[in-house]
């Protein structure tokens, strides 16, 4: 499709941005070390709210332990479970993808919209288990 130039009096010659539609996916080039820059950001984020919420976690655990421990000798009700949710670490998510792109030997790469989603934006398909259940101890802190 060939867009007509825009004459500005003089001034400059621009092109029409051309929007994505709505709807449809699409591919995005992006400088593979604006990338990584990105990517190491997002993980060392996810691996601090993920250190946080394990030591409130493990706190919560050695509570509920000790309450249940107490229960038990004092011939109460004796539970040998608790219902916490570990939290979960992606870690390994991020090195994967820092990993392929360290070895990509183009200076651009191409990503499409839910890698860019993922890698860019940092919304992966366990982002909001994660957010929630990290939310659950940090907010124990508060």
């Amino acid at each position: 499709m060939n867009i007509p130039k825009l004459d500005l009096g003089g001034l400059a010659e621009i092109q029409p941005m051309r929007f994505p539609r709505i709807g449809k996916s699409m591919n995005i080039q992006v400088e593979k070390c604006k990338l990584l820059e990105t990517l190491r950001k997002n993980k060392d984020q996810h691996t601090k709210d993920y250190i946080e919420a394990m030591i409130e976690y493990r706190s919560e655990v050695v509570k509920a332990l000790t309450e249940n421990l107490k229960e038990a000798k004092e011939c109460g009700e004796i539970r040998t479970s608790i219902r916490l949710v570990c939290p979960v670490n992606y870690v390994k998510e991020y090195e994967k993808a820092i990993t392929i792109f360290e070895w990509e030997l183009q200076e651009l790469v191409d990503l499409t919209e839910e890698q860019f989603t993922m890698y860019v934006l940092d919304q992966w398909h366990w982002s909001r288990d994660f957010a929630q259940n990290t939310m659950c101890y940090s907010a124990r802190t508060a």
